[in-house]
């Protein structure tokens, strides 16, 4: 998307704009995202480059000295538009995630300031997807992602985050933050690429934590609920004698992977849905569909 003037914009998108050109310096005029910084880029490039030819003719002892100069700010004037084009891209996918009841105007400016240090290396077309939906996710609701969740995704390759979101598509809960990993030697886990020691490195980062041998519990449910897992209902009734703890597996997410969980763009697991059903009849719950 690119974005070229204010018009037709929601007030919230503006003042995301706005914040944004704000914390940046250099997105005073939101339809010169990129030109901007290249025009002043370039500026300075051939000021220097002025002063260097007559430093040539001054002291031509040090050419090659000067030449290394020169290739140093081209170098330099290229790695900074890289930067901000990375920057732009993804203010530009945060735009359409913005909610016309979002409060972008209540961001701390040192979480912006953070953010665009953290991302401004992302020069991947999905991982800047990712930090879109931070950001605009943060503008619809300030104080959802914190400074250590945006400093962490800095660290997140797009393997890993490709893993996490797998991990997440077995969720129980719509957001993706109760996912349901029994044995992960089962069929259904290996085939959908999902294997042990992808369970121990996300644990390793801190997005969840995992028991093979003990388990989890969401307590004191109710004898009866309703689970869905996208667009099938499963009910569940648990059988009189037994605790109302439903056993949700071996891993739990922490808040760190919650937050995270919210960025998934999540679809199901072909066969999840029954493999439930097998597993919870197994615990003596009665399953309907």
């Amino acid at each position: 998307m690119d974005i070229k003037d204010l018009a037709g914009f929601s007030e919230p998108t503006k003042t995301l704009i706005e914040r944004c050109s704000d914390a940046l310096g250099a997105l005073a005029h939101p339809y010169q995202i990129v030109r901007v910084a290249k025009a002043e880029s370039k500026a300075e490039l051939i000021k220097a480059q002025g002063q260097i030819e007559i430093d040539k003719v001054k002291a031509q002892g040090v050419i090659e000295v000067l030449e290394v100069e020169e290739r140093a700010l081209a170098r330099l004037v290229h790695e900074e538009g890289k930067k901000q084009q990375n920057i732009e891209g993804i203010v530009a996918k945060a735009l359409p995630e913005v909610e016309d009841n979002a409060r972008p105007e209540s961001i701390e400016e040192d979480w912006l300031s953070n953010f665009f240090d953290k991302c401004r290396l992302v020069s991947d077309d999905e991982m800047q997807f990712l930090w879109g939906k931070v950001l605009a996710g943060e503008a619809n609701a300030p104080g959802t992602y914190s400074k250590r969740t945006v400093n962490f995704l800095q660290s997140l390759s797009k393997d890993e985050a490709n893993k996490f979101q797998l991990l997440c598509r077995f969720s129980i809960a719509s957001d993706g933050s109760l996912p349901a990993i029994y044995d992960i030697k089962d069929e259904i886990y290996k085939q959908s690429g999902l294997s042990f020691s992808d369970l121990q490195n996300l644990q390793s980062f801190g997005l969840m934590v995992y028991s093979p041998i003990g388990g989890y519990t969401l307590q004191d449910i109710g004898r009866e609920f309703l689970v869905d897992y996208f667009s099938t209902k499963l009910s569940v009734r648990m059988p009189e004698a037994s605790p109302v703890d439903l056993d949700i597996g071996h891993a739990l997410l922490t808040d760190l992977g919650k937050q995270l969980a919210r960025l998934c763009a999540l679809t199901p697991i072909e066969g999840f849905a029954n493999y439930l059903v097998e597993k919870w009849s197994g615990l003596k719950y009665e399953i309907t569909t």
